[in-house]
This record gives structure tokens, sequence and C-alpha cells, in this order.
């Protein structure tokens, strides 16, 4: 028997092997993630994926009566709420995507869009 042939031939046959049961079709989970029906908040991504797609936006938001306020994109999509309490100015830091140039800030039956292309945005009703 020729041993280097059958070896050569077994080698061959396992990295064909390895090769087609090594690829994973990674269309399924793009196609998944790039769902123009998912919101953002429900997109799934990898723990150690880095977050440069986003920006940080500091809000001071003072209203004059107790009150819920909601702050949305202009898609709807609620990128926070809370209840804002008679005359305090409220600060809080909103992460959100880069692409937002926009957003909604609503209070009671007032809603107004503010532009957030700086990084602080002081706001009163």
């Amino acid at each position: 028997m020729n041993y280097r042939a059958i070896t050569r031939n077994l080698f061959a046959l396992l990295a064909l092997v390895t090769m087609f049961t090594s690829c994973y079709d990674e269309t399924k989970d793009l196609a998944r993630f790039y769902d123009s029906e998912m919101t953002y908040s429900e997109r799934q991504v990898y723990s150690y994926y880095n977050w440069k797609e986003t920006k940080n936006i500091a809000l001071e938001i003072k209203t004059p009566e107790d009150g819920l306020i909601k702050v949305r994109a202009l898609n709807g999509e609620i990128l926070f709420q809370g209840y804002l309490v008679n005359g305090v100015l409220s600060e809080l830091t909103l992460t959100v995507p880069e692409e937002i140039d926009q957003i909604l800030i609503e209070y009671k039956d007032q809603i107004e869009n503010v532009s957030c292309g700086a990084k602080k945005i002081r706001f009163a009703f």
C-alpha cells in the first residue's frame, strides 16, 4: 500500500470536510438586525460592540407644573419618559443614535421639536 498517497488523500478529505462544516451563514443574523420593523432599543448586538455610532445629549428641562414628560425621536420611539416636579430643573443625559438630529419633547398637551446639534440643550416650557 502506498501510505503516502493515503495520508495525502485523508488530509485533503479532512480539509474539505472542515471547510464545509465550519462555514456559517451570517446573512440570516444580518437580515434580522437590519429589519426595518425593529426599534432601536429592540436591536440586540454583541456585548463587545463599540457604540461609536451614538452620541450623548445633555438635557436640562424646566416645567411650570408637575407632570409627565416624554422625549421621542421623530419616528415616535420614546427615548426618555419621566415625571418632573414643579419648577425643578431636571438634568438627564440621553445616548441616542448619531443620525438623530431632532427630538420631540412632550409635556402635557405641548409637543416641541428641538434640534439636538449641540451636546447640551436647555429647554423650558
